[in-house]
């Protein structure tokens, strides 16, 4: 176990953002950042290929949320810096930079169990990257899917899932699932499957 990296900005001109994530998996690069006019942008950037945008505003009640979360997230890093595993492929930035602070950077492994006060943040982003994918990629309906063993999807998070086994208990079917980037399972209700799942993919 190590200490997973922060890094203070220093002797640089103050960042234009608010927060920033950086979820880099072996799909895609998902950068999401809120500036301080409170303009918000995503990028999706597939390796090697051409990335897309989609931009959108804060309204008052959600930037002043926003606002007080990072804060609250900002004051608990800055105080007891994360540990856990040396990220991997798959990895979560944070980058966080609220009013009259200096900008602080926390990279780990997008397994990693957070905080409660990083967790919330990381649910308000969650809130605000669907929001924007939902517009830039919709979502393929998979509200009749019926999993195969070996069949791929694709989670809101842009992890790809691969269906290992199934399993039928007193009426709810459990599946066990493989990530892309890491060589552990994790099992999830179908019903939990179908909200995060946002699209099957191709062989």
């Amino acid at each position: 176990m190590i200490a997973v990296l922060i890094a203070l900005a220093a002797a640089a001109p103050p960042p234009t953002y608010l927060v920033e994530r950086v979820v880099t998996t072996t799909a895609a690069v998902r950068r999401l950042s809120v500036f301080d006019n409170r303009a918000v942008a995503l990028s999706v950037r597939p390796p090697g290929g051409v990335g897309t945008v989609r931009r959108s505003t804060l309204g008052d009640v959600e930037w002043q949320v926003l606002v007080q979360v990072v804060e609250e997230s900002y004051r608990e890093l800055d105080r007891s810096p994360w540990q856990g595993q040396a990220p991997g492929s798959a990895s979560v930035e944070l980058r966080l930079a609220p009013l009259g602070r200096k900008a602080l950077t926390v990279r780990l492994p997008l397994t990693a169990v957070p905080s409660l006060a990083v967790s919330r943040l990381g649910q308000a982003l969650d809130g605000l990257e669907q929001r924007l994918g939902d517009e830039l990629e919709p979502r393929e309906d998979l509200s009749a899917w019926q999993p195969a063993l070996g069949e791929r999807v694709q989670l809101d998070d842009g992890r790809i899932a691969t269906v290992e086994e199934i399993y039928n208990q007193s009426g709810m079917t459990v599946l066990r699932i493989r990530f892309d980037e890491g060589p552990g399972t994790a099992f999830y209700a179908l019903d939990e499957m179908l909200v995060r799942a946002v699209r099957r993919v191709r062989p």
